[in-house]
């Protein structure tokens, strides 16, 4: 199911548990959510339930990284005017996870200069979370160097 949230006036903010329901329900793959929640992969086992299914029922808290991301993007987005930037942020968020979103909203900001004021702080804010917790920032990739540089190495 494919959707996009939509703002419907000046009391619709959301709250950060209504958020983590949102991403709980998207329906896509389980994995996008690793460092979202914590023990994704005891979710993705073989049964007759589906790993979606199994992460609903399950209904994890999100990972401080992921609190402070959604905290951030709740406390600066409903201040602000621009509405449907507000909902593209959480369409983008059920989609890929909290912590992939401000990832992409970084390096996406770094890259155009006509970036808006508030997107620019909202960049900053999510730069000051990577920064209380830096193995989270673009995981993967590290993992992946790491591995490259430690065989170079050896």
């Amino acid at each position: 199911m494919d959707y996009i949230i939509s703002y419907d006036g000046p009391d619709a903010g959301m709250t950060i548990e209504q958020i983590r329901m949102m991403v709980l329900a998207h329906d896509g793959p389980v994995n996008r959510l690793e460092r979202d929640f914590e023990n994704v992969a005891e979710f993705l086992r073989d049964d007759p339930l589906s790993a979606q299914r199994r992460l609903l029922l399950a209904n994890p808290p999100f990972t401080p990284p992921a609190v402070a991301i959604v905290n951030t993007i709740v406390t600066m987005t409903t201040t602000s005017r621009r509405r449907p930037a507000w909902a593209a942020i959480l369409t983008a968020i059920a989609r890929q996870g909290p912590i992939a979103v401000a990832e992409d909203f970084i390096l996406q900001a770094d890259r155009q200069l006509a970036t808006s004021c508030e997107s620019h702080a909202l960049a900053w804010a999510f730069r000051g979370t990577f920064i209380r917790y830096p193995d989270v920032f673009l995981g993967d990739a590290k993992e992946v160097l790491e591995r490259f540089m430690l065989s170079r190495m050896r």
